[in-house]
């Protein structure tokens, strides 16, 4: 049952809202962070942006604007993306699947970060694609009920599909946005959780597109690199190879399996004559729990997408011969998580998505200036060690490399003490050695000076500097 802390709330606050079997009357102090832990955009924050176009605009100036928004990103920390107020939702293991799964519909979420009460700690993340992989195993015709779901605890599933189960990664909030950006594409997720590290609470969601808006809210105030004014076609971005589609008489079933196979959130429908009139979504598929008809998976597209006909307002999509800036807008605007790319006759090209966006303005320019520093450096090191010439002997050839120099403590011979050998390499080098510092394995240390070759033991210390 979710356990919600009620107390007056602060003008800046996170409040968490926990799903457990166990019935607490004492939730933890907690589920709500004041203002010290999400950070207000303050005076301090106003004059950080005061920097940020002083930099960025000198930078659009003096250097190569591929770089501009990974400057951008690199500029922000990750608490610049947490709001001033936030409602985070998390699941104990212990849970049932189908509570978990009605607790998202309910709170309107995505994802929801997995609390192990035996541990301690947080140990992954519930999202969509977990709720599709757990329909697709225990579906088996629209007769057989899912008992398996009603009954399953979340720590069930994950010892069921711990094959496709992986760690949980997170991320500090002082880590920069650039370094958010980096770990969502490259690790192949859609959600980072922000661990507080002096609570190792989760106290934010990071995501595609929090991170896209982030950048369209700041967009007017950055110099405009002239990608934005050039074409789709131009550019390249998003995917127009092998487009994974679907007709309306399509089962979800079906879709479910395309989403899993080739590892994408949405797909465009098509009409009986080819173009392009609906889209389904991973996010579409968690109606079913809200609606409980997780078992009618042989339904089509058509039918399961009638429940958002009051409210839907069309798919959106772009041409090719549209600017990168105008997309990424009518993306902002829409608050969607891709573009579909059609034709002048509604036929679908391609898809463009967040992640395809977040690519090539800022993951793909940071690693290219990653590789070009490295290769400089390694230019340096080579320049440096040819620039060393070696010494000539007498017939003018190169001399070989000496010989590294021998250590001024030479190992003591059979029968002979460490201190009797000491003292004989303080006599043998006496310009190179005014005295010797050893310990010995009682712990005690002793000075050898060359001038008398006395030693004094200095009881009860285990070094001397």
């Amino acid at each position: 049952m979710p356990r919600r802390k009620k107390t007056p709330r602060s003008r800046s606050e996170l409040c968490l809202v926990y799903y457990s079997n166990q019935l607490l009357f004492e939730p933890p102090d907690s589920t709500v962070h004041p203002l010290e832990t999400i950070l207000e955009w303050d005076t301090l924050e106003r004059q950080k942006l005061i920097k940020r176009e002083i930099f960025l605009n000198k930078y659009a100036r003096d250097g190569d604007e591929s770089q501009l928004f990974v400057k951008f990103f690199k500029f922000h920390k990750v608490y610049d993306l947490i709001p001033t107020s936030a409602k985070l939702v998390m699941f104990d293991i212990k849970l049932q699947v189908k509570k978990a799964f009605f607790a998202l519909v309910h709170n309107g979420v995505r994802a929801a970060p997995l609390w192990d009460s035996t541990f301690q700690k947080f140990v992954g993340m519930l999202t969509i694609t977990d709720f599709i992989r757990i329909l697709r195993m225990y579906y088996r015709s629209p007769e057989k009920e899912m008992g398996e779901l009603e009954e399953h605890k979340l720590e069930t599933w994950r010892k069921e599909l711990q094959h496709e189960f992986q760690p949980l990664i997170a991320i500090g909030p002082d880590a920069s946005l650039y370094q958010a950006v980096s770990r969502l594409l490259e690790k192949k997720i859609h959600r980072l959780p922000v661990i507080d590290p002096a609570t190792g609470d989760v106290i934010y969601i990071v995501t595609h597109k929090r991170l896209f808006r982030f950048l369209c809210l700041h967009l007017k105030s950055l110099p405009r690199p002239s990608c934005l004014d050039q074409t789709l076609a131009e550019l390249g971005i998003g995917t127009f190879n092998d487009v994974a589609v679907a007709r309306e008489d399509t089962q979800i079933i079906e879709a479910l399996g395309i989403f899993l196979d080739r590892r994408i959130s949405a797909l465009p429908i098509l009409d009986s004559s080819g173009k392009l009139c609906d889209i389904y979504s991973k996010f579409d598929a968690i109606n079913l729990a809200a609606q409980g008809s997780y078992n009618r998976l042989d339904i089509t597209l058509k039918e399961a997408n009638q429940h958002r006909n009051d409210w839907f307002e069309g798919v959106t999509k772009c041409t090719e011969d549209e600017t990168l800036g105008t997309i990424m807008d009518r993306i902002a605007k829409a608050e969607v998580h891709r573009i579909v790319v059609v034709d002048s006759s509604n036929h679908v090209k391609g898809v463009v998505s967040l992640s395809d966006i977040l690519n090539f303005l800022v993951l793909k320019p940071g690693r290219e200036e990653e590789q070009r520093f490295r290769e400089e450096e390694e230019e340096e090191e080579t320049a440096r060690a040819a620039s060393i010439t070696p010494p000539l002997n007498m017939s003018g050839e190169a001399s070989p490399p000496s010989p590294p120099p021998s250590s001024p403590f030479p190992p003591p011979s059979v029968g002979s003490s460490v201190l009797s050998a000491l003292a004989e390499a303080v006599l043998q080098r006496p310009l190179l050695l005014e005295h010797a510092v050893f310990t010995t394995e009682a712990g005690d240390a002793a000075v050898l000076t060359s001038k008398s070759c006395e030693f004094d033991i200095i009881l009860g210390m285990e070094e001397e500097d």
